[in-house]
């Protein structure tokens, strides 16, 4: 047994078979996920298959949101705070201004329960996309022009599995999770996408540059990363 620490689902066991014939992924009742890798198999294969399996580990882990959002719930994001209250109705309205996100739930319904929770996140998943997109393409043009990068266009999705990703074309896709992060973080992610505009790959040649922007701190930062999950 050993362990892999994967920027997306944290820590997982990797359980090394010489019985099984195929690389087998499960998620134990405790939420432990373990990634079985059969003999002969390289663990950057078994990891590859892990990552193609993200979304699936993601909905099967127990520790996935143990945040009940309620009127003492204490939320922010980089640009709004979060506030729940009892609505006067059995509506249900979000409302954004100024920082401020209230998400108003039906006044008959129990804030914990999970019709209640899959409402409030879905109010922050709104304000989430309609403010990365207000935010995330001009600090990613800001750094780009202080920087010297050159990219075709930028996207806003609501990516759990990747904070942002660059293609071949220089097409930039940023997740609108970026704004759980604090600012330095978004910036590396940010960087990270711009500086594959000239390294597609994570070649020495990539690292160097991405020291070149970040201060010599690629690293340090690249670590910190890992301890935020793109969920809510």
């Amino acid at each position: 047994m050993e362990i892999y620490e994967d920027s997306v689902v944290g820590k997982v066991t990797l359980s090394h078979s010489a019985k099984a014939k195929n690389i087998g992924l499960k998620v134990k009742p405790d939420g432990e996920v373990v990634l079985v890798v059969p003999h002969g198999i390289s663990v950057d294969r078994a990891v590859d298959f892990l990552k193609s399996k993200y979304d699936w580990v993601l909905s099967h882990t127990v520790n996935r949101s143990k945040i009940i959002y309620d009127e003492t719930t204490n939320f922010e994001t980089l640009t709004f705070k979060l506030f729940v209250r009892r609505g006067d109705d059995d509506n249900c309205r979000f409302c954004l201004k100024r920082g401020e996100l209230y998400v108003y739930y039906p006044h008959s319904c129990d804030v914990k329960s999970d019709d209640v929770q899959r409402l409030i996140k879905l109010g922050i998943e709104k304000a989430l996309k309609s403010e990365a997109k207000r935010i995330l393409p001009s600090r990613l043009e800001m750094l780009s022009k202080m920087f010297g990068f050159k990219y075709e266009s930028v996207k806003i999705q609501g990516s759990h599995t990747r904070w942002g990703s660059c293609s071949g074309r220089k097409n930039i896709n940023l997740s609108c999770y970026l704004l759980l992060l604090p600012i330095q973080l978004v910036d590396y992610v940010l960087l990270h996408e711009l500086c594959h505009t000239v390294e597609m790959n994570h070649s020495d040649k990539f690292w160097k540059l991405m020291d070149n922007v970040t201060d010599g701190r690629a690293k340090s930062l690249r670590t910190e990363l890992k301890s935020y999950s793109a969920t809510l």
